[in-house]
């Protein structure tokens, strides 16, 4: 009987005190019409396309996804497991700020990646689809690794 109680306790202890999964909502907080607090589940904010843009000495890699779209998930997860996530900005189309900025571009599709930096033209700055991108990541992340 003990052993029975010792093992309902485990099971128990192991349910309700184990740490939380991974979080899958954004918060927004505004305060008079202005986001004052922004936190968003695998997602770059507007503060991080900012912040990344301030930098005009280097290349910075934008790409416009959204939560729906299947293609976008398969290319989120090989970001991720190729340890390249620090290095793209992943933008949410469900996001208005976000349709406010694809509308701006002229989007062709999603998902999409805008290359800008110094030494990118129009020509060879824009990648639709999800096998364009990756290619275009691999060879100027996992190429340039190899070269040094």
């Amino acid at each position: 009987m003990k052993l029975h109680l010792l093992a309902l306790s485990l099971a128990v202890f192991a349910v309700f005190c184990t740490p939380p999964g991974k979080r899958n909502a954004d918060i927004t907080v505004t305060y008079e019409d202005e986001v004052v607090h922004e936190v968003q589940s695998g997602w770059n904010t507007l503060a991080d396309l900012q912040e990344a843009s301030d930098n005009t000495e280097k290349e910075f890699y934008v790409i416009f996804s959204a939560s729906w779209c299947s293609s976008c998930k398969i290319l989120k997860d090989v970001i991720e497991k190729m340890n390249w996530r620090e290095k793209v900005l992943i933008l949410n189309s469900d996001h208005k700020w976000v349709q406010d900025l694809a509308a701006e571009i002229s989007l062709e599709g999603i998902p999409q990646m805008i290359v800008l930096g110094p030494n990118r033209t129009e020509k060879n700055n824009k990648f639709v689809g999800a096998s364009q991108i990756s290619w275009e990541l691999f060879d100027v992340f996992e190429r340039k690794k190899r070269k040094k």
